[in-house]
């Protein structure tokens, strides 16, 4: 929902790349956290809520925009939003290098300028947690399946979409019985990639 404003704007792929566009589409790429705001205050419930998304732009040394807020200036939440935008977008365009490795390389550089750095030191646990299956586990091997033969306890290495992009399951998650069927249900209505990345543990 914090990027809900970038709908219609070019060049929303850009997050970490805003100097890249032309002056035109970077004010409107700019002015999509107030976009956003507007977008979700006809939402009683959701005002509190626009609050941070109009601010997650802002930067931790006060470069940021819509306003150019400073430090703890900035609310708090939208603090947060900052850290997990900015390495949902690390893992994403790096995904060559594992997401651990884009995360903590995202988190060194961005600490005191783009994010707020009290935030950076406690970000890695929960990042791990979202990201980290990717890395090698001791006893696990990493493997492509076919989706007929995913078997429960088996990892996802990576995010699995549907043919069209619709995301089924999230990078971490682990296979149950119910999941593998429901995967098998997508795939018969909109078949996917034709192996799935996922970590088997070895028997021993």
């Amino acid at each position: 929902m914090h990027d809900i404003g970038k709908i219609g704007v070019q060049g929303h792929n850009h997050v970490l790349k805003i100097e890249e566009l032309e002056s035109d589409d970077r004010r409107a790429y700019e002015s999509h956290p107030v976009r956003g705001q507007a977008a979700i205050d006809v939402v009683k419930g959701l005002r509190d809520a626009g609050v941070l998304i109009r601010y997650h732009h802002e930067r931790f040394d006060g470069s940021g925009f819509p306003q150019g807020l400073k430090g703890e200036n900035i609310p708090l939440g939208a603090r947060i939003i900052a850290v997990a935008d900015v390495l949902e977008v690390a893992v994403r365009t790096n995904p060559l290098m594992e997401p651990m490795a884009a995360v903590r390389r995202c988190l060194a550089g961005a600490s005191g300028t783009y994010l707020d750095p009290a935030l950076t030191l406690v970000a890695q646990g929960p990042a791990k947690k979202v990201f980290g299956a990717g890395e090698a586990r001791k006893g696990w091997i990493k493997m492509n399946i076919d989706p007929a033969n995913l078997r429960t306890g088996m990892v996802l290495t990576s995010d699995m979409r549907s043919g069209t992009g619709l995301l089924l399951l999230k990078r971490g998650s682990a296979l149950n019985i119910e999941r593998i069927e429901a995967i098998h249900r997508f795939y018969d209505l909109d078949p996917g990639l034709p192996s799935i990345a996922v970590l088997v543990e070895e028997k021993g």
